[in-house]
């Protein structure tokens, strides 16, 4: 239950209000799927980062701290 807690809280900024949804509105697969490309048809970069080492390598004070710093950047 912590575990999908800790998921929701690090997807959460891309559905949130304040994302930037018309700039993903029109986004598609490439015909090779590898990327996604923008409704005209230039390659559209993503950027994030994935935190996979707070299941496996820090305890719960440093979890908390390196979702409190990466929600104080939104």
């Amino acid at each position: 239950m912590k575990s999908l807690a800790l998921c929701i809280a690090l997807l959460w900024p891309l559905f949130s209000a304040n994302s930037p949804k018309a700039e993903l509105q029109g986004l598609k697969v490439s015909d090779n799927g590898r990327f996604l490309i923008k409704e005209d048809g230039t390659p559209f970069f993503y950027m994030a980062d994935t935190a996979w080492e707070l299941f496996h390598r820090c305890n719960r004070e440093q979890a908390d701290m390196y979702l409190q710093k990466r929600a104080s950047r939104f």
